[in-house]
C-alpha cells in the first residue's frame, strides 16, 4: 500500500489563484494542531477570511501547516477515520466589505501522531537536532518505516509534524467523492 502527504493545491502557477482560508495570526501562535493531542480552550467565535470572487473547496490551502475541511470533507473522514480527526469550528467570511459568510468549515486536528519516521534513510538538514519546542528535526526528503505505520491510515509524522499523511485507499476515497482543493504527493516507505 503506497502513502501520500497531504497538502493544499499550492501551484507555482502565477496564473492560479488558489482559494484560501486566512486566521489571524495569534491563532496560529496559541494553537499548533501538531502535536496529535486534543485542543481543548478552541473558542468557536474566530474570524477567519477567504477571497471572494473564487470557486471555494472541500480543502483550501491554510497559510500554516493547519488543515480545514469543508462540511462535506469532515463527513467523508468521520466516516472512514471516526475520532482520527478533531473539528473545531470558526467563522468565515469574505475579506470583500460585503463580509458574506460561508457555513461548514472546520479547522482539522489530527490526534494520530505516529514515531514512524525511518532515520536511516529520511535526509535531515539539521543532523537529527530538533529545529523548534515540538521536537521536529529538518527532513528534506522522509522516509516513512511501514512496520511502525501499521494499520493507520491518516496522521501526522512526528519528528516532522507538518506532515499529514494518508494511505492510498483513503485517498482514493477522497478523489471518488470528487473532494476538490487536495494535493498528494507520494512519499517513500522502508520495510
Amino acid at each position: 500500500m503506497d502513502y501520500f502527504i497531504w497538502t493544499g493545491d499550492r501551484s507555482a502557477d502565477p496564473n492560479v489563484r488558489h482559494w484560501h482560508v486566512q486566521f489571524p495570526i495569534w491563532t496560529m501562535e496559541e494553537w499548533t494542531m501538531r502535536e496529535g493531542k486534543r485542543v481543548e480552550n478552541w473558542r468557536d467565535d474566530i474570524l477567519a477570511q477567504y477571497p471572494p470572487f473564487r470557486v471555494p473547496t472541500d480543502f483550501p490551502v491554510v497559510l500554516s501547516d493547519w488543515h480545514v475541511f469543508s462540511a462535506r470533507l469532515r463527513r467523508l473522514i468521520e466516516t472512514q477515520q471516526p475520532g482520527d480527526v478533531q473539528y473545531l469550528a470558526f467563522e468565515l467570511r469574505s475579506s470583500f466589505r460585503d463580509g458574506a459568510q460561508i457555513t461548514g468549515y472546520s479547522v482539522a486536528n489530527h490526534l494520530v501522531l505516529l514515531d514512524c519516521m525511518d532515520r536511516e534513510r529520511s535526509e535531515s538538514y539539521s543532523n537529527w537536532e530538533p529545529v523548534n519546542p515540538i521536537g521536529d528535526f529538518g527532513v528534506d526528503e522522509p522516509v516513512l518505516s511501514l512496520s511502525r505505520i501499521g494499520d493507520h491510515r491518516l496522521f501526522r509524522v512526528k519528528g516532522d509534524s507538518g506532515t499529514v499523511v494518508i494511505r492510498e485507499d483513503l485517498k482514493r476515497c477522497i478523489e471518488d467523492a470528487g473532494m476538490t482543493g487536495c494535493v498528494f504527493e507520494r512519499v517513500s516507505v522502508s520495510d
